[in-house]
């Protein structure tokens, strides 16, 4: 038993990470049985992932504990860190309230990240109600120390607007732009989308390209998608769908999942040779069990139609479903049409299934 765990070890090393993702996808996206030492391999990694989670929970709450002694002491970064603990339950249960109490006796001795732990319960809309303008005045503390994290959420909430500030992106840009003078990877991606959309400022593929280049060379994974984007369409570069491809590969690998229902669309139509509708299916389900609306709606299809997929009906409308509850017109349209020919029985079933699914999200390399 002990060799064939071995065995089976060494051939998911070969493989490596991006492998054997595709591989146990594979297998259990599609109710594919696995069997076997893969069922003990996969079983022990469950029983690591356990301890560790019970061993950091510990340490969590060792770290809080400390950092409350500093804090009961009056230290400005104690009292900050036990207000992030309380707001992100490290440690210690959720609780915004006293998260906020705790920020503001850091806030009251001028400190730079109280402000912006404020002004994220604000834009978030954690334990207040959600409002962009308190937001803007505690980022606004913040960024006045240099603080760059700061810089970037005030170049989002004027991005976004609503929420008591209006959307302007003359501020998103200027606000990135000084980010990303700090080398922020995340600002030179947003920088990119403007420039390349012409909002609060000319648009120009090439300038956005330069900064999307930028973005990924700090391995910033939106960049990734960005990049081969104006590649697929011949903005401001040459066309090129083989380039356009690998660059889609790589920010699919990396859980984006505009990507990966990219590489769906290029194994479904068959882009540079290489149809294959199985692939397809695989990557649009992993983009759509992350709430990605547009997966959702091409996997419901391929159901529907028996493509890469025996065909079933209850599957489409359940994709379908999930489709048509974040606006999608065209999968509404056939969750109706799909719906009104299924069994009583098959109806209930994908609606209990409908109540119970959770978006996934994906753990993340950092």
């Amino acid at each position: 038993m002990r060799n064939m765990a071995t065995k089976n070890g060494r051939f998911f090393s070969r493989l490596g990470w991006f492998g054997t993702f595709m591989v146990l996808a594979a297998s259990t996206a599609f109710a594919v049985p696995a069997t076997g030492p893969t069922d003990r391999i996969k079983s022990t990694y469950k029983g690591i992932d356990t301890s560790f989670a019970v061993a950091q929970a510990n340490n969590d709450t060792t770290n809080f504990t400390q950092e409350l002694k500093q804090a009961t002491r009056g230290l400005a970064r104690g009292q900050n860190n036990v207000g992030r603990a309380y707001m992100n339950g490290k440690g210690v249960k959720r609780d915004y309230k006293k998260a906020r109490e705790w920020f503001d006796k850091a806030a009251a001795q001028d400190y730079m990240f109280a402000f912006f732990n404020i002004g994220e319960l604000y834009s978030k809309g954690w334990g207040v109600e959600k409002d962009f303008q308190k937001a803007k005045e505690q980022y606004l503390k913040a960024a006045a120390k240099g603080h760059v994290q700061s810089y970037v959420q005030l170049g989002q909430i004027h991005r976004i607007g609503g929420f008591g500030l209006k959307r302007n992106y003359n501020e998103a840009f200027k606000w990135f732009s000084t980010a990303a003078d700090k080398g922020n990877a995340f600002a030179l991606n947003r920088l990119g989308r403007l420039t390349m959309k012409g909002r609060g400022t000319k648009k120009d593929y090439q300038k956005a390209y330069e900064h999307f280049t930028q973005a990924a060379a700090k391995k910033e994974r939106r960049a990734y998608y960005n990049l081969e984007y104006l590649r697929f369409k011949g903005y401001g570069v040459e066309k090129d769908l083989k380039k356009a491809e690998e660059w889609y590969l790589k920010a699919a690998e990396h859980f984006e999942r505009r990507a990966q229902n990219m590489m769906g669309i290029f194994r479904q139509r068959g882009y540079n040779e290489d149809k294959n509708t199985l692939s397809a299916a695989i990557w649009y389900r992993k983009a759509a069990d992350q709430g990605y609306r547009i997966s959702q709606a091409n996997l419901a299809a391929m159901y529907e139609k028996g493509q890469g997929l025996p065909r079933n009906l209850g599957k489409a409308f359940f994709w379908y479903s999930l489709a048509a509850k974040q606006g999608n017109k065209k999968a509404a349209a056939k969750k109706l049409e799909i719906g009104a020919n299924l069994p009583a029985g098959e109806l209930k079933k994908q609606e209990i299934l409908l109540k119970a699914w959770k978006r996934k999200k994906p753990k993340r390399n950092k």
